[in-house]
């Protein structure tokens, strides 16, 4: 099964109610945090946006922001809850190794909460990120979050739990509902960095929902 297939038939199982659980608590902090990365000036893409959860807020603040999910449902909610809102947002459906905007459309572009380790696979992650690298403007940045795989309780779960490519894939589950995700550290995501288009790029870590996460930031000369 493809990273599409698994990954949209555990959101749409998930569902928005599901998702929003996860998330509904430490969202207000993460907006603040990509507000600071972020210029309202900015032509913004929200990557795996969900139903809208950081897009919508951003919107509302100001922000030219538009936003991408594979699952179908996801963007229907986006769509209405915007709607309600009275704010005008583009929201797509598409996958991150086929984005479909032309070269060179956004100033910034965010993946946030995971989203990104729902890639199975090192050579889709690669082809994400140049993927990333042709939708930038020159100057332009991107900002990558996930699960912290150095936290010492989930890197001895993988360890011995660990399936699939370099046995860095692993299983949980939410709500009910199971997860497949590759859990990284700072030397996987520095190795998926070095391969890709980006000759510019800082590895490392960040508050965000309510703990130590990792992160990349991309930059495009």
């Amino acid at each position: 099964m493809k990273n599409e297939q698994i990954s949209n038939k555990f959101y749409k199982n998930l569902g928005v109610k599901g998702l929003a659980k996860q998330v509904s608590s430490r969202r207000k902090k993460d907006i603040e945090y990509i507000k600071k990365f972020c210029e309202k000036s900015d032509k913004i893409l929200d990557l795996a946006c969900g139903y809208g959860r950081i897009t919508i807020p951003m919107a509302k603040a100001g922000y030219n922001i538009s936003g991408i999910d594979l699952a179908p449902n996801y963007i229907r909610e986006a769509k209405i809850n915007a709607k309600k809102q009275k704010l005008k947002i583009r929201f797509d459906i598409g996958s991150m190794l086929n984005l479909p905007y032309s070269d060179e459309s956004f100033d910034k572009v965010i993946c946030m909460w995971s989203s990104f380790s729902h890639l199975l696979t090192k050579k889709d992650q690669v082809e994400t990120i140049n993927e990333i690298y042709r939708i930038l403007k020159p100057k332009g940045i991107a900002l990558i979050e996930m699960v912290n795989g150095e936290k010492k309780k989930l890197r001895t779960k993988v360890e011995k739990e660990g399936m699939g490519e370099n046995k860095r894939v692993w299983g949980e589950t939410f709500n009910g509902v199971k997860s497949t995700t590759y859990i990284h550290t700072r030397k996987t995501l520095s190795l998926i960095c070095k391969d890709s288009k980006f000759k510019n790029y800082k590895v490392g870590f960040a508050r965000i929902m309510k703990g130590q996460r990792l992160t990349i930031k991309l930059y495009k000369k």
